[in-house]
């Protein structure tokens, strides 16, 4: 992985791979406590309230977003769009830390559902959500989040109207199709600092967290790679 002084994240595809936001430091959170979440969204400062609120900074033209979070999840937010005048459909996956600046642990978690998921956006046979009932219906944390009135967060255009069947079976045509842009995003409150994790890999020798992430981070592009998928991280 070229780690050591003369450790250069682009020519490994990191650099332009992870954004940094420095709103997402304040995002200790994934959902919020419990009995947190209101009928209109997720409490304040936690990742699920961030990716609600800025979907526009993920797919600026997102005509579906929707949470698919729970015990049986593909991911935690669905979006579907165009980004340049073409069909884009992304799974976004949040996860937050405590405010760790490099947190394995963490992304360990979030890299290994991402991966896991990742047939759910594949071009051949993709793999059909488990909670597809639930999407046209309330969000209920499984951890006694509380409960936000509309998994549906945005539902236009031709999305308008469907139930969550029906909206599998749209995006399953989409996904049917080469000509469809396949994006992973990955959410990370409070859990990585790009700038750290990058001055941590050009040590002498690199502390096993850095070591550990940058691997994880490139096992994760793999995976999206073999959907013809492309990785974006946004971390505080």
């Amino acid at each position: 992985m070229g780690l050591g002084p003369k450790f250069d994240p682009s020519a490994l595809g990191l650099d332009d791979m992870i954004r940094q936001v420095p709103a997402l430091r304040a995002c200790t959170s994934e959902k919020g406590a419990k009995a947190s979440a209101l009928p209109t969204g997720w409490a304040k400062n936690s990742t699920f309230e961030w990716i609600d609120r800025n979907v526009a900074d993920l797919l600026p033209d997102a005509e579906l977003v929707l949470c698919d979070d729970g015990r049986n999840e593909c991911c935690d937010f669905l979006l579907a769009g165009r980004r340049a005048g073409r069909e884009t459909v992304m799974m976004v996956h949040a996860k937050a830390s405590d405010g760790s600046f490099v947190s394995a642990g963490a992304l360990h978690e979030v890299c290994a559902q991402a991966s896991k998921q990742i047939g759910t956006i594949g071009q051949f046979s993709p793999i059909e959500p488990k909670q597809v009932e639930l999407w046209s219906g309330e969000w209920k944390g499984p951890g006694g989040e509380g409960t936000v009135d509309a998994r549906l967060r945005v539902c236009r255009g031709g999305w308008n109207g469907l139930d969550g069947p029906g909206i599998w079976s749209r995006l399953r045509g989409l996904l049917s199709s080469q000509s469809t842009d396949r994006e992973v995003v990955m959410v990370l409150g409070a859990a990585l600092d790009r700038n750290r994790l990058f001055d941590q890999a050009r040590k002498a020798k690199p502390p096993a967290p850095a070591v550990h992430c940058i691997h994880l981070l490139r096992s994760t592009m793999a995976a999206a790679a073999s959907v013809n998928a492309r990785l974006t991280v946004f971390c505080g």
